[in-house]
């Protein structure tokens, strides 16, 4: 439903049309908060990288003097 649409006068039908928002609203939160999972492991990922990529460089190169 376009936000330019007229509500219906009818208690019911108003109560179903937020009923239904309701359902996408939680539907989207759930997305939104799986992208959230996704991002912070991807970070995860990135700092246990950039820690290994150190740690080899050591072994290679030796400590910084």
């Amino acid at each position: 439903m376009s936000s330019a649409a007229p509500l219906p006068d009818d208690i019911e039908a108003l109560k179903s049309l937020l009923r239904e928002r309701d359902a996408q609203l939680e539907r989207l939160q759930d997305v939104v908060d799986s992208q959230k999972a996704v991002i912070a492991t991807g970070k995860a990922e990135i700092e246990h990288l950039k820690l290994l990529i150190a740690k080899l460089r050591r072994m290679q190169f030796g400590r910084k003097s």
